[in-house]
């Protein structure tokens, strides 16, 4: 049986801003599914108006590299909308 190969990871903005403090860590063992999926919470202290930005995954082992941003907003509203 071969060790699981375990990735290092974490989230970061289109603008190159870290979104998680520590790395995160996903395993895959041999015949484990391909994919995986991970959940990123995100805050604005913004009242109102939409942020629109962009996400990228940031690996940082077991070689460097950076996936693709996805782009997306977050639209904020008063109580009184």
């Amino acid at each position: 049986d071969r060790a699981p190969v375990q990735f290092s990871y974490r989230w970061v903005s289109d603008n190159g801003a870290v979104v998680d403090r520590e790395w995160r860590t996903l395993s895959f063992r041999e015949g484990d599914p391909t994919s995986k999926t991970e959940t990123v919470r995100l805050s604005t202290w913004a009242q109102e108006g939409t942020l629109k930005s962009a996400m990228a995954v940031e690996i940082k082992s077991p070689f460097d590299t950076k996936s693709n941003s996805v782009p997306f907003s977050i639209t904020c509203r008063s109580n009184g909308e």
